[in-house]
């Protein structure tokens, strides 16, 4: 007889982990963690948690994040909530882009996303009769992010955000920045500190 699915959990300890075809290919010498999505009244839930990726010799601390959905109703708005308590990026990307591979969204990602996000929040809001809503407050260390041509980059930013749909303050507390912008400027931009 038909049903659905209230909970799926899993746990997973991986050695030799490679996905992806081709120059996508995300390569872990071991891959752990534990996933959970439950469904609420209104909704679902996801977690990740404990996530550990071992690149290259070394491995970041812990990861964490959790994505909660809520439907539209009458009288509330179709609603995303994130929240990550640590994300490592330069583990995390490689992997977005070996699933992705072969797609047309993969087509215009980043080459380079790397760095740490720390206490991310961010939630969306949508409803048909009403703008979108928006906000978001995380800090970041060391990120960069160079473009799928490499012409364009910026590395070494750090610093914390928090916006909404009023407005919003990045503040940057950042060494050893560096700025790429092969169309105008042949070599990097350096920038020994950048605060504001």
């Amino acid at each position: 007889a038909g049903g659905r699915a209230e909970l799926v959990a899993g746990e997973a300890d991986l050695a030799g982990l490679a996905l992806g075809a081709g120059t996508d290919v995300a390569a872990y010498e071991r891959a752990g963690g534990r996933v959970e999505w439950r469904r609420s009244a209104t909704g679902w839930d996801a977690a990740l948690r404990e996530l550990r990726l071992r690149r290259a010799g070394g491995s970041a601390a812990p990861m964490a994040a959790e994505l909660h959905y809520e439907a539209a109703t009458e009288a509330t708005p179709e609603r995303w909530v994130a929240d990550a308590a640590f994300l490592a990026l330069g583990d995390l990307y490689p992997l977005v882009r070996a699933v992705t591979a072969g797609t047309e969204f993969a087509a215009g990602l980043p080459r380079v996303v790397e760095g740490e996000l720390r206490d991310v929040q961010a939630e969306f809001a949508t409803a048909a009769e009403e703008p979108r809503r928006l906000a978001l407050r995380g800090a970041f260390s060391g990120l960069g992010v160079v473009s799928a041509t490499g012409e364009t980059a910026v590395r070494g930013l750090t610093g914390s955000v928090a916006a909404d749909g009023d407005g919003g303050r990045l503040q940057l507390d950042s060494r050893g920045v560096t700025v790429t912008l092969a169309q105008w400027f042949r070599d990097e931009l350096p920038a020994d500190t950048l605060r504001g």
